[in-house]
């Protein structure tokens, strides 16, 4: 019965992405501005959006996901976009673990 499937699929919490640990999307001529509610999966170590064209701020949520969510090491790069901006005094990071390399922008 279809009714049942679905009873028992409510009861499932579906992880998209639970096992990728490296999101590499450099050299890929991406535009525009990075979403603030852009998602990343909690097993991700390294995130890398290098040298593309990505502009405007970089979202303070996306440093957050960086901080929370069980992660104890983490590294985003961010090298060689157009991004653009003062980085806000309370991005702090909470371990020596984590990095944010963003080398190559036009933060001021």
């Amino acid at each position: 019965d279809d009714d049942d499937d679905d009873h028992e699929m409510a009861h499932y919490k579906i992880d998209y992405g639970a096992n990728l640990v490296t999101l590499t999307l450099h050299n890929n001529s991406l535009m525009g501005n990075i979403p603030p509610d852009l998602a990343l999966p909690r097993s991700l170590t390294t995130f890398t959006f290098a040298s593309n064209e990505l502009t405007g701020r970089m979202p303070p949520e996306l440093l957050d996901q960086q901080r929370t969510g069980n992660r104890s090491t983490m590294t985003i790069y961010g090298t060689n976009n157009r991004l653009s901006c003062d980085l806000p005094q309370s991005w702090n990071f909470t371990t020596d673990q984590q990095s944010l390399v963003l080398i190559g922008n036009r933060f001021s």
